[in-house]
């Protein structure tokens, strides 16, 4: 299983999480972007710190929605990451993923 992370987490949950994480050796992404005013950067940091199996990508130019602001970006990497980390055999486009029909979430 792969599992791509896109949100907040207050500490007691991220400790219940970690060893979740630990227990199963499940690969987390986590997209962080730099300029967020909500949630610091900071947060994102010792989160990966605390997931021995977590990729943490900070980007640049970016606030508190990398999936909104940079969704090209967003998706390549988590297209890399899905490739990379996930099971061999799946196949993500991205020009799939970015043309998927509104939701109420994205409409």
């Amino acid at each position: 299983m792969c599992v791509c992370v896109c949100v907040c987490v207050c500490v007691c949950v991220s400790c219940r999480l970690g060893e979740l994480v630990r227990r199963h050796n499940t690969p987390i992404l986590i997209i962080h972007g730099v300029y967020d005013k909500l949630v610091p950067a900071s947060n994102s940091r010792r989160l990966a710190a605390m997931l021995p199996t977590c990729e943490l990508v900070l980007m640049e130019r970016c606030g508190h929605m990398p999936h909104e602001e940079w969704p090209r970006a967003f998706v390549e990497l988590v297209r890399e990451f899905v490739l990379r980390r996930g099971r061999e055999g799946v196949e993500v486009s991205v020009e799939s993923l970015l043309s998927a029909p509104p939701t109420p979430h994205n409409a």
